[in-house]
């Protein structure tokens, strides 16, 4: 369940699944390395993808698009017993609409993918079918046991977005990182950190 390190129930904005690179170690990186060294057979590990997000209101733009800014408390979000989360699909629809303010960054320290809306003032989290395939990629190469997800009723089901189809054509299909980027519609508006670019990560 490598999702859930960060939601609104905390005052600052942060990222729900990143890869890496959170400061008190909330990241998927960490924690995989964390099992493997207590010793928890490889294949038993089954790495767990977000279909959902995490957001926040009354978060400041910056110069990042609102990570790491103070908010105001939970967004609105998708379902009407918990605010603060959204539906994958339905986040998705709000980002391709043509009259749409969403815009969709990647921070490349962490790798991870997040949305910010300066209109309402909202920072979330959010994954692509590229980030997807990264972090397929990166657990077949930690020879780990498979990718799960949460839940399934939240994907874009059909869509040429679905995050399931994202980690089945990367696993299974052997369907390259680009391939699978250029079949995608979605582009980022910024990147940050890192290389400056979105690509592969590096196996070590």
């Amino acid at each position: 369940m490598t999702y859930d390190f960060h939601g609104a129930w905390e005052d600052v904005t942060g990222h729900l699944a990143a890869f890496e690179g959170d400061p008190a170690g909330y990241d998927i990186s960490t924690t995989i390395r964390l099992y493997l060294e207590a010793g928890v057979p490889r294949e038993k590990i089954v790495l767990g993808s977000p279909l959902y997000t995490r957001a926040w209101s009354g978060v400041a733009e910056g110069d990042d698009g609102g990570y790491a800014e103070a908010a105001s408390g939970a967004a609105p979000g998708s379902f009407w017993d918990q605010n603060g989360m959204y539906d994958y699909k339905d986040l998705l629809g709000q980002l391709q609409a043509n009259n749409s303010s969403w815009r969709l960054y990647w921070d490349d320290d962490a790798q991870a993918a997040y949305l910010y809306d300066p209109s309402q003032q909202i920072f979330s989290s959010f994954e692509t079918p590229g980030s997807v395939a990264l972090k397929s990629g990166w657990a077949q190469y930690m020879d780990l046991g498979g990718m799960m997800f949460w839940d399934l009723s939240s994907d874009a089901t059909g869509d040429p977005e679905s995050l399931v189809t994202a980690a089945f054509d990367a696993w299974v299909r052997g369907v390259s990182f680009d391939e699978i980027v250029s079949v995608s519609d979605l582009e980022f508006d910024q990147i940050l950190g890192g290389n400056g670019r979105f690509d592969p990560i590096v196996l070590a």
